[in-house]
């Protein structure tokens, strides 16, 4: 008989970072869930912190050297970035409040922290756990993994969905307030739902993680197959 392989310190290391990711997730999860029954009881908790994605007006065109006529001007202009604005207003209804808690508008100087967030980043934090913890050099392929990195792939396709979906509620639940100048319309256009993000790009890995689960599904029936052939 063999003696099994020893794991690799890199694998106790990741695992233990995942580890912390479910637990970590976990706890902001409990906290996010108190913070909207609290925003549901305290009328003076009525503050909602919105994020505005506002894009600035180009000072200068693009040019290149061909159409530049002044041969000492630059062939390029800098245009300032996209700024970000914050609204800040009374919401008096308590069940909007509650939402709005739970999309995270409160907390946008820590991040977005809301609830499908969360939960998301614990479910991914607790299927790489239990794969690292089952994983193993000398039987590399088993069943259960394959199953873990079919949930990955589908929980990085449904991270994008529910982005989608609250940034829709959340431009929803936000009155339409005036920015003073009927060109520039009402703050619901501008709103995004998390400001450190540049837009929904999960669902690509996703379908790779897909992919990556069938053919480790097919190394767990070669494996299987190998097995009974021995």
């Amino acid at each position: 008989m063999t003696a099994p392989v020893p794991e690799p310190p890199l694998f106790r290391v990741l695992r233990w970072l995942a580890l912390l990711q479910y637990v970590g997730a976990g706890v902001g999860l409990a906290i996010n869930l108190l913070l909207g029954l609290w925003s549901l009881g305290d009328a003076r908790n009525d503050l909602a912190f919105v994020t505005l994605q506002a894009t600035a007006r180009a000072r200068g065109q693009l040019h290149t050297t061909e159409t530049a006529s002044d041969p000492a001007r630059p062939p390029y202009h800098l245009v300032e970035k996209s700024s970000q604005h914050r609204l800040i207003y009374h919401e008096p209804n308590a069940a909007k409040r509650v939402a709005l808690a739970l999309l995270g508008v409160k907390n946008s100087s820590l991040g977005r922290a809301s609830l499908g967030i969360l939960l998301f980043t614990m479910l991914t934090g607790r299927l790489l756990y239990h794969m690292l913890r089952d994983m193993r050099l000398d039987t590399p392929f088993t069943e259960a993994n394959a199953r873990r990195i079919r949930w990955l792939g589908l929980l990085a396709l449904g991270i994008d969905a529910y982005e989608f979906l609250a940034l829709k509620a959340l431009q929803a639940l936000v009155l339409a307030f005036s920015l003073g100048d009927e060109r520039l319309g009402t703050v619901t256009r501008y709103i995004v739902l998390d400001p450190s993000m540049g837009g929904w790009g999960s669902w690509k890995f996703g379908l790779l993680l897909l992919v990556l689960a069938t053919i480790y599904q097919r190394g767990v029936e070669l494996a299987r197959e190998a097995e009974l052939t021995i």
